[in-house]
């Protein structure tokens, strides 16, 4: 993982995006975290972002994240991560907001 992302989320050259459900999100998520559901993108729906902006994907263990990943990747999104859980983004140093 890059070094500068906290940097690039907090400048809005890259994106992270929580893919869990509302409720989940609701009890806390990844400061500067954009909200959109893994049951949004497979049913079709993706993030208003660049095709080849720089994304990167949690959920609460990673597996969701992966999938979404997927799906985003066949929907033509170039430039994606999967950073893994909400636990993993803290161990890189990111904040949490309820």
């Amino acid at each position: 993982m890059d070094g500068n992302l906290l940097e690039k989320i907090k400048t809005k050259e890259a994106f992270l995006i929580d893919v869990r459900t509302e409720k989940e999100w609701n009890l806390n998520h990844a400061k500067g975290a954009i909200h959109f559901e893994l049951s949004k993108i497979q049913e079709g729906e993706m993030p208003a972002l660049s095709k080849d902006a720089e994304i990167y994907l949690y959920c609460r263990s990673g597996n969701r994240s992966g999938i979404a990943k997927e799906v985003l990747k066949k929907a033509g999104f170039t430039n994606i991560e999967n950073l893994g859980g909400l636990s993993d983004w803290q161990a890189f140093g990111g904040e949490i907001e309820k």
